[in-house]
């Protein structure tokens, strides 16, 4: 189980976000001010886990003039790891692990620069 609460730089800012639900296999944390969620879960097929981690913002709420609906608008950004269904923490999981680590290493490189290409829709 992570730390409770998790410590997390958001915006430049170090935030504290408790948990504030665990369910099965899943739980999620959430700043104080509401802004910031962190949501951390496994599901496992027959064959497969799926382990996901997602960071949500949001940034306030607005209503539509024409619609007359409230939103909040806000970015979603998650990881999901799936991997051939494992008992322990074996050599799959430390390839996981290893092209978890290659893959933000790639993303944020130079200045996250290849994040940056993503953001401006390269392909």
């Amino acid at each position: 189980m992570f730390a409770d609460p998790i410590s997390a730089t958001l915006n430049t800012v170090v935030t504290s976000l408790p948990r504030i639900t665990v369910k099965d296999a899943s739980a999620v944390y959430r700043s104080a001010n509401g802004k910031y969620t962190i949501k951390i879960s496994h599901q496992d097929t027959k064959t497969r886990t799926r382990r996901l981690i997602r960071f949500e913002s949001i940034n306030g709420t607005f209503t539509s003039t024409l619609t007359g609906t409230t939103s909040s608008p806000g970015v979603n950004v998650y990881m999901v790891i799936d991997e051939p269904l494992t008992s322990s923490f074996d050599d799959t999981s430390d390839l996981a692990k290893t092209l978890c680590t290659d893959f933000m290493t790639w993303l944020t490189a130079s200045t996250n620069a290849n994040l940056v290409k993503v953001l401006g829709a390269e392909i």
